[in-house]
């Protein structure tokens, strides 16, 4: 009796098996940080815009950071930019 399927090519292939759990992976990551995404851009264009270099901010674990040590959520963001176009 022989047993055919995905399943047992990746039992018998260990780098197909390591494949298949990487993109499992992948796709579970984007898909938890898929909304994320879209909020970060936002942020990171708000404090390029508030006057923030782009060599200074930086993304960790879905969190916007600026300066290295400055976690910025939306709000933020949003008031720096309306506070730097009051100023001009």
């Amino acid at each position: 009796m022989s047993i055919h399927g995905p399943a047992v090519r990746a039992w018998r292939d260990p780098y197909l098996h390591v494949l298949n759990a990487t993109l499992f992976a992948a796709v579970c990551a984007a898909m938890s940080f898929g909304c994320g995404a879209d909020q970060n851009e936002e942020i990171v264009n708000n404090l390029i815009q508030a006057g923030f270099p782009a060599d200074d901010i930086m993304i960790v674990d879905g969190l916007v950071y600026v300066g290295r040590d400055a976690h910025v959520t939306l709000e933020a963001s949003r008031e720096m930019i309306q506070v730097s176009g009051d100023q001009r």
